[in-house]
């Protein structure tokens, strides 16, 4: 028997047009997050812009930018207080 795909590389492409699946913009915001909690910088830039060419706001961006300096703020970061 032969083995079947899931689905073809193009459709697992996140920069390809797809009918249903999350928008583009949600997936390069996982990316960001995901590129953090790798601690890779180049990628977090990277995703960054991609999200600003889709159109993304800075401030939606600085959401899940943020997050990870919260969760890493020392005791005497301004970010505390937030």
């Amino acid at each position: 028997m032969r083995g079947f795909r899931l689905g073809s590389q193009r459709s697992r492409d996140p920069r390809s047009p797809r009918s249903g699946g999350p928008p583009r913009t949600t997936l390069e915001m996982v990316n960001v997050r995901a590129s953090q909690i790798n601690g890779c910088g180049l990628c977090v830039d990277m995703h960054t812009r991609a999200l600003r060419a889709a159109g993304e706001s800075d401030e939606r961006i600085a959401c899940v930018a943020g997050s990870l300096t919260r969760v890493r703020a020392p005791k005497n970061c301004h970010m505390n207080d937030i």
